[in-house]
């Protein structure tokens, strides 16, 4: 929450930027967090169910270190990385 005493926060949209929109505080617009697109959130919750189940696989000792970065990561890849992730849930996942 915002280092305000109040707890009601207003949705903003700002298509202009490269989040999906903005909370602020409804009583004295202070800001208090960035709202990602929805397809961010979808995509962060499609990477840690593979990051789930990649846990569950046994992996080498290089691949268990990869998985966890992405899962600290919190799905932010680059495009090496996004390649190699893909080989991996293509190696490992059905």
């Amino acid at each position: 929450m915002p280092n305000c005493p109040h707890t009601e926060v207003e949705f903003i949209p700002t298509p202009q930027f490269k989040h999906h929109g903005k909370e602020v505080c409804r009583k004295c617009g202070q800001f208090v967090r960035w709202v990602p697109k929805p397809e961010t959130l979808e995509r962060i919750k499609r990477i840690q169910e593979e990051v789930g189940r990649l846990k569950d696989v046994r992996l080498t000792d290089w691949e268990s270190e990869f998985v966890l970065s992405v899962e600290k990561a919190k799905g932010k890849m680059s495009p090496k990385q996004a390649e190699i992730w893909e080989k991996l849930k293509t190696k490992y996942l059905p």
